[in-house]
């Protein structure tokens, strides 16, 4: 897959997610939980997939799914590193 340079708008969680979107102003990548495992939704309906990275392990030279700009669906991100703690688990509570 070709790699391309891609800016997301980053939403801090769920509702967010939906605020960032309803602006139109390009692809949406939203933190999520780091127990994140799934993919999920937003309250508006809007289809969340988590990185694959996290639910299948692959790179992101594998996988190159951020770099389609005109996707249908959100990229979840589950939080990690020494901040993934300041993370809450209610921001993620609906499930697809």
């Amino acid at each position: 897959l070709p790699h391309v340079p891609a800016v997301h708008a980053v939403a801090d969680d769920l509702d967010d997610a939906d605020r960032l979107a309803d602006l139109e102003v390009g692809p949406v990548a939203v933190l999520l939980p780091a127990r994140a495992d799934r993919d999920t939704t937003t309250s508006q309906g809007r289809e969340v997939r988590l990185c694959a990275h996290y639910s299948i392990g692959i790179t992101c030279r594998e996988c190159g799914m951020c770099a389609q700009l005109d996707r249908p669906f959100m990229i979840g991100l589950p939080a990690h590193g020494t901040g993934r703690v300041h993370i809450p688990i209610k921001r993620w509570a609906r499930t697809a």
